[in-house]
């Protein structure tokens, strides 16, 4: 477990702009909980990323479900599993890793991709389908995911096997959504999935079992839906696009340091000799 004065420094840098994305870098050294199995899925975020996933996260987080979101993904050490799961296109292989876990709740990729079979296999699991009013800012928010991942596969960050399994998931979860961050993101394309996925949803999920939410909406929709009180607290709003440019900034600061300190070091240590050099040709 972290240390107190570290968990104080955090909390301070947390409120003071940090973001979802540090949090799951700082989660994926000390994070260190064992929860039991689950029994069955009791909520299901249907929402890609970028539709308000990270705030309906952590506000289910509040009303006490252990909800697994693809950080945990890097967390958990669950690439490999869900790599297998996307080749196989098993909604059984899926509900595995969360159950296993001990989640009873599952918001964004890679659960979302698995939405409407894991509401077939969990029928009494209730269905929040998370959207954004202007589909172009949800592309823009794509693009910055693939920003992020662009500093993630590089050094050092591509040297840690656990991060760079992370990241080689991530693509192949875009791939198959079809919506590819490996090239130039095609809007036209990337549309039509955002579009054919939220459609496929409320085709296919029971009206009594889905929700269409905006995290604009607040607590009472989803409070309402889930039949759970509504908390004395403000709905949380996570992981904006301040908060993603914050992330990127410290991302690719550590990146230019880890190609910067050898040469300041060999910069250092040439001057020094240079500098010793001088001093003994003084001397005699």
């Amino acid at each position: 477990m972290p240390s107190q004065p570290l968990s104080l420094l955090w909390g301070k840098f947390y409120a003071a702009g940090g973001n979802f994305v540090l949090e799951a870098v700082y989660d994926l050294f000390f994070h260190d909980t064992q929860t039991p199995a689950s029994k069955e899925l009791v909520v299901i975020g249907a929402g890609f990323a970028r539709t308000g996933t990270a705030s309906l996260y952590t506000a289910l987080e509040i009303l006490g479900f252990h909800t697994y979101h693809m950080r945990d993904v890097l967390i958990q050490n669950h690439s490999s599993q869900w790599q297998r799961a996307l080749w196989e296109e098993s909604a059984d292989a899926a509900a595995d890793i969360l159950l296993k876990g001990g989640y009873n709740a599952t918001v964004e990729t890679p659960g979302a991709v698995f939405a409407v079979q894991l509401a077939r296999k969990f029928p009494n699991a209730k269905v929040v389908l998370t959207t954004r009013s202007d589909p172009q800012k949800w592309l823009g928010n794509v693009r910055s995911i693939a920003q992020l991942h662009a500093v993630v596969g590089r050094l050092p960050w591509s040297l840690w096997p656990q991060v760079a399994q992370f990241d080689f998931v991530v693509h192949e979860i875009w791939d198959a959504i079809g919506c590819s961050l490996r090239r130039e993101i095609n809007d036209t394309s990337c549309l039509e999935l955002y579009h054919g996925h939220n459609a496929k949803v409320r085709a296919e999920v029971p009206p009594g079992q889905l929700l269409d939410f905006h995290i604009s909406q607040g607590w009472e929709p989803l409070c309402n839906f889930l039949g759970v009180p509504v908390p004395d607290q403000p709905f949380p709003h996570t992981n904006d696009k301040e908060g993603m440019t914050v992330a990127l900034g410290v991302l690719t600061s550590v990146s230019v340091v880890f190609f910067l300190a050898p040469a300041a070091v060999l910069f250092w240590t040439l001057r020094r000799c240079c500098r010793s050099g001088e001093a003994k040709v003084k001397a005699s």
